[in-house]
């Protein structure tokens, strides 16, 4: 399912959605900036997402530099069932019912290893593991159709080689018409079976959502702070014996909380990340200072004219489109938009 999760509401633990338990544990955590930072146990750290050089991954949509995204491709199927109904007097009549169904046909979880930024300080996080990631965004489109635009190459493939069955080859429309002629006719496309004799009026079609956490907004990211490489702090998956109880409070966990934290990193660990404005709250953090990644090459030049179109500029006071963006040309458009921003980050 998709990451967003609707309000919470009291319940048992197991019928919570996975963005309800994270939203659970961020808006009790105490929260510092990524400059505040120190190592040693359960931490929430507050900072921009920055991705690492040559980690780059892109919305598969719209082909904007995202740190975590996850797509669904839907195919639905509407028909007409018709069916014998037998009244109280044995009387037998034909009659006709909508039936629809559902499935999911493509679906696409990607993280990266990225910087959590706060002015020149960072963190490393990294979010590449789908059974660690627990993410709780707002950030969420949808569209009815396949997706359609800049879509990223793995899309893009899946999207033209998929067949489509709302646009029938010449033999299956012509089983459609010997079909329906067949039915018309008194017969059936398939034996009958409990009174049922088959599906009329086949319509198809397509939808999608994605997820995602974009690498321009202010995020907030659990996990365990420990020293890495290099003595640059790394924000770890947490496991079942990275804190314990006493620990957890500590940090502003109460009991219930504490009973959802354990029940998330009891199954091969767990790093949280949201960006939700109660996570985030009121912690003031830096804009960027730190050297933006190139666009991957592989990227079409229309996804590329954002770094192409103007000379990168000096983070420095200036016009502030987005919290923590510095530019000097206009501000961007939104950004699930199909039109890129004519602007340069740094």
């Amino acid at each position: 399912t998709i990451r967003a999760h609707p309000p919470f509401t009291m319940g048992c633990i197991c019928c919570m959605s996975e963005g309800a338990k994270v939203a659970k544990i961020m808006e009790a955590l105490n929260a510092y900036p990524v400059s505040k930072l120190e190592a040693g146990g359960v931490s929430k750290a507050i900072g921009y997402p920055v991705n690492l050089e040559g980690q780059v991954i892109l919305h598969p949509v719209n082909g904007y530099p995202v740190v975590w995204y996850c797509i669904k491709i839907y195919e639905q199927c509407s028909w007409e069932e018709e069916y014998e109904h037998r009244d109280q007097d044995g009387n037998t009549y034909r009659r006709r019912r909508q039936k629809s169904e559902t499935k999911t046909i493509y679906t696409a979880e990607v993280g990266t290893e990225f910087r959590l930024v706060d002015g020149t300080a960072f963190c490393i996080v990294d979010c590449r593991s789908q059974e660690q990631s627990k993410i709780d965004t707002k950030n969420n489109i949808r569209g009815n159709g396949m997706p359609a635009g800049q879509l990223n190459p793995q899309v893009a493939a899946f999207v033209k080689s998929y067949p489509r069955k709302d646009r029938p080859s010449g033999v299956a429309a012509v089983a459609n018409v010997v079909g329906a002629v067949a039915m018309a006719l008194g017969g059936n496309r398939n034996s009958p079976s409990n009174g049922r004799y088959g599906r009329l009026n086949e319509r198809w079609s397509y939808r999608y959502t994605c997820s995602f956490v974009d690498s321009k907004r202010k995020i907030a990211v659990v996990g365990d702070c420990q020293n890495g490489a290099g003595n640059v702090l790394r924000l770890n998956a947490c496991y079942e014996n990275t804190a314990d109880e006493t620990q957890l409070q500590g940090q502003g966990l109460e009991k219930r909380q504490i009973q959802i934290f354990k029940d998330m990193v009891k199954s091969g660990g767990a790093i949280f990340i949201s960006d939700s404005d109660a996570a985030i709250a009121t912690t003031e953090v830096a804009p960027v200072g730190v050297q933006l990644p190139k666009p991957p090459m592989a990227v079409d030049a229309k996804q590329m004219n954002v770094a192409q179109q103007v000379q990168p500029v000096v983070v420095a006071p200036g016009y502030i489109p987005q919290e923590g963006v510095v530019v000097q040309q206009q501000p961007p458009q939104n950004y699930v938009t199909d039109q890129p921003p004519a602007y340069s980050q740094q």
